[in-house]
């Protein structure tokens, strides 16, 4: 990611337009150099200390809550192809990843990437009652 456009964000509203991440064109994530590295960040995310009242088990982070996607599309990959993600080209590695991402669920969380189910058709309202008559039995008065 190269940035975060944050034109749009208000602060009286902080859950809305929190921003639009600008990514780095340049960066890939195919040579072993990259993929070694997003590890390495993967393990230091989950290794973090940390001593802060708002921490917990002394970590940053929740053990057992970081998903690194890298990690199970590695797995992923060696399974379907037998081979390791460093041994394909840049086209192989890029369309195997879109082909993971697009039929796999994270398996830390397996309902983050579900869509929502489309919404139900609105029910069919019930008949009108027939017009109220002027009294509480809806007899006519007499005359």
């Amino acid at each position: 990611m190269k940035g975060l456009d944050r034109s749009k964000y208000n602060i009286y509203i902080p859950a809305e337009n929190r921003g639009e991440a600008i990514y780095d064109s340049s960066f890939d994530l195919q040579p072993a150099a990259a993929q070694d590295a997003f590890l390495d960040a993967c393990d230091t995310i989950r290794n973090y200390k940390c001593e802060e009242s708002g921490c917990q088990f002394g970590l940053l982070i929740r053990p057992n809550t970081t998903t690194c996607f890298l990690e199970e599309f590695q797995t992923w990959h060696e399974k379907a192809y037998g081979e390791t993600t460093y041994d394909c080209t840049a086209d192989e590695f890029y369309e195997r990843l879109t082909d993971f991402r697009e039929t796999t669920t994270p398996k830390a969380d397996p309902c983050v990437y579900h869509r929502p189910p489309p919404p139900a058709a609105p029910p069919t309202p019930l008949p009108l009652p027939p017009p109220h008559s002027g009294t509480a039995t809806g007899r006519q008065r007499s005359a």
